[in-house]
């Protein structure tokens, strides 16, 4: 049987019948079913990118003089995509990374979009089939191009850190008992009170350095409780 149409809100579809070939070859995509309350939806804020450093004024113009040695803040929030809807500049405007190295699949994109520069970073999910059954998930956060020092002053350093939320806002400021089972988004597993860990490499940190300008990491991370996660550069 083939799909003959589906309702605009793609919650029923009708079949066609028998021998019908109303779809062209080529590639397609179907969407089956419809989100739950839950779901994250796109531009959600699913988390922060806090951040300081001596930002340098030929990147945003608004900034004090290097040689003023003042140190800015920001706290950037991070937006979640969901597939079909991310955000693929590159070099759009002045450092537009968002749309550099994609992951070949994926369930999200979190951006972080400024005025000076955006970069995203992507929700993937890896799991094994063993006799036609999957197994449980695994979830990881692959950001390929961390541009979080474009706009340092010469010399100076940056103090980074990333959050991520297991509620987005469209998820906490759902009415009471209205939530869809009470699930929120896929986040960071919480480690024991007063603890961290450092995963690097298979076991969940993939922070990949590709282009020229991009500081030195160690392919890893560390999660701490309370919840911190600190990109290993």
């Amino acid at each position: 049987m083939l799909i003959g149409s589906t309702a605009l809100d793609g919650s029923t579809a009708t079949l066609a019948g028998g021998g019908t070939a109303n779809i062209t070859t080529g590639a397609h995509k179907f969407t089956l079913g419809l989100p739950t309350k839950s779901a994250p939806g796109t531009n959600d804020v699913a988390g922060t990118l806090a951040i300081l450093l001596q930002v340098n004024p030929t990147v945003s113009p608004t900034s004090p003089p290097c040689a003023a040695n003042k140190t800015s803040g920001f706290q950037i929030p991070l937006l979640w995509k969901n597939p079909g809807a991310y955000n693929t500049v590159v070099n759009g405007g002045a450092n537009q990374f968002s749309g550099t190295s994609p992951a070949a699949t994926s369930i999200a994109q979190f951006d972080f979009n400024t005025a000076p520069t955006s970069f995203s970073g992507y929700l993937e999910q890896h799991y094994t089939t063993t006799g036609g059954v999957q197994g449980d998930s695994l979830y990881t956060i692959h950001y390929t191009f961390l541009p979080i020092t474009v706009g340092l002053c010469p010399g100076t350093g940056d103090a980074t850190t990333f959050s991520f939320s297991g509620l987005s806002l469209k998820i906490a400021q759902n009415p009471s008992f209205t939530g869809g089972g009470g699930g929120g988004e896929r986040g960071i597993k919480a480690e024991p009170q007063g603890t961290s860990h450092t995963y690097s490499g298979s076991s969940g940190a993939e922070v990949t350095s590709t282009a020229a300008g991009q500081p030195t990491n160690n392919n890893s991370c560390t999660v701490s409780s309370p919840a911190l996660l600190q990109i290993g550069c």
